[in-house]
């Protein structure tokens, strides 16, 4: 098949704006966690030093990167006020 005489349809050009409203409107952690997977994610208001473990189950944990080991470890679960700042909930956003 000759592909220089097939008929092609111009790719759309989409703007800035367009293109940050897209990544804006997917949420990987909320992706994950609604098919039942863990969401490991950073978050500077409840926590600059350790990563987080989002559970599908809504309970959410402090990790600990161990370097040695290539393994996060995990420290604790969060507290109520810790809670109180996550920007997922289970049962009002998954």
């Amino acid at each position: 098949m000759n592909l220089a005489m097939k008929d092609t349809q111009p790719v759309k050009q989409y703007t800035y704006d367009e293109i940050l409203e897209a990544a804006e409107r997917t949420n990987p952690r909320l992706q994950l966690l609604k098919e039942g997977y863990n969401a490991i994610y950073y978050d500077e208001t409840i926590s600059d030093k350790y990563n987080l473990l989002l559970q599908p189950d809504g309970k959410c944990y402090f990790l600990d990167p161990n370097s040695k080991s290539m393994k996060n470890e995990i420290l604790r679960e969060l507290t109520p006020e810790e809670y109180a700042k996550l920007d997922l909930v289970k049962g009002r956003d998954y």
